[in-house]
């Protein structure tokens, strides 16, 4: 696993996302790992931006992150029934190139706390994209 995957994992998960194995292979094969947060809550279902590590198994320099809006009836079908709907955000996410895709999903008071593993946080990244 490459520097730039392992750092992403490390935010995602100081940013509060949810580890989870994709058992149906809904995102990116079979038992990978995916990496969701709540984004939104409707009457009848959440909406949750979900990361997913592509290439884990290959060469590290084709390992990226794919990026997708996902929404369930409850967090407990992540990763174990397909979607009510999902909408692929980007393929080979880049948190500095693409960040702006990101933005209407963190609005500035919602933003998550900074990542106590790399110190990261969605503000900081913002920073550096401006």
């Amino acid at each position: 696993m490459n520097y730039k995957i392992k750092n992403g994992i490390d935010t995602f998960l100081g940013l509060g996302f949810e580890r989870r194995l994709d058992k149906i292979g809904d995102y990116c094969g079979f038992d990978n790992s995916i990496y969701f947060l709540k984004i939104k809550e409707y009457k009848d279902y959440n909406e949750y931006i979900i990361f997913v590590v592509t290439g884990i198994h290959k060469k590290e320099k084709i390992q990226g992150f794919d990026c997708f809006t996902s929404k369930y009836n409850k967090e407990e079908d992540i990763g174990v029934i397909s979607p009510i709907e999902q909408l692929r955000l980007k393929f080979s996410f880049d948190f500095e190139k693409h960040y702006n895709l990101l933005k209407q999903y963190f609005p500035e008071r919602e933003i998550p706390s900074k990542s106590k593993i790399t110190g990261l946080s969605i503000n900081s990244i913002r920073k550096k994209v401006q």
